[in-house]
C-alpha cells in the first residue's frame, strides 16, 4: 500500500507520520487510513488514547479537504479569479463524538465529504476497529490556510 499523492499525504503531517499512520487511498470523494496499534498510542490503563483517534481522523479528513479542493479547483475555470487556488485546508471546526475503545489492534479511518468546495469542505469521518466496530465519528470543516 502506497500513500498516494497530495501536500499532506506526501509528508505534511508530521503528527500522522510519527504515529505511524498509512493512507491508503485519497481520491476526491472519500480517504481511508489505517494506524497498527503499539504502546506508545495507549493509556497507563491500556486504552487507546482519545488523542490518537482524533489525530487519525482529522489527518485522513484533512488530506481528502486537500484533494476534493484541489479536484475542484481544477474543473472550475472561474476559482482562479475567486482565489481558489490555496493548495492547503486546514481545520476550522472539529467535532468528536467517542464510542468505544479498544486495546489494541490495528484501527481505520474512513472519511467522506459531506459538503465539497472549494473555499469550504465539510467531511465525516468514522473510526472503526478492525473488527469493524466504531471507535468514534467525527466531523470537520476545512478552509484554505
Amino acid at each position: 500500500m502506497t500513500n498516494p499523492p497530495n501536500a499532506w499525504t506526501g509528508g505534511g503531517s508530521q503528527s500522522a507520520n510519527e504515529l505511524g499512520m498509512r493512507f491508503l487511498e485519497v481520491p476526491t470523494e472519500h480517504a481511508t487510513a489505517e494506524l497498527t496499534i503499539d504502546d506508545r498510542h495507549k493509556t497507563p490503563v491500556g486504552a487507546i488514547h482519545t488523542d490518537v483517534l482524533v489525530v487519525v481522523a482529522d489527518s485522513t479528513a484533512t488530506a481528502l479537504a486537500i484533494s476534493s479542493a484541489a479536484a475542484r479547483r481544477t474543473s472550475d475555470a472561474s476559482s482562479a479569479r475567486e482565489g481558489g487556488d490555496a493548495a492547503f485546508f486546514v481545520a476550522s471546526n472539529l467535532h468528536a463524538v467517542f464510542l468505544a475503545n479498544p486495546r489494541g489492534g490495528t484501527i481505520r479511518a474512513e472519511s467522506r465529504v459531506v459538503r465539497p468546495g472549494r473555499r469550504l469542505v465539510v467531511v465525516r469521518t468514522i473510526v472503526t476497529s478492525d473488527a469493524g466496530r466504531p471507535l468514534c465519528e467525527v466531523t470537520t470543516t476545512h478552509v484554505p490556510a
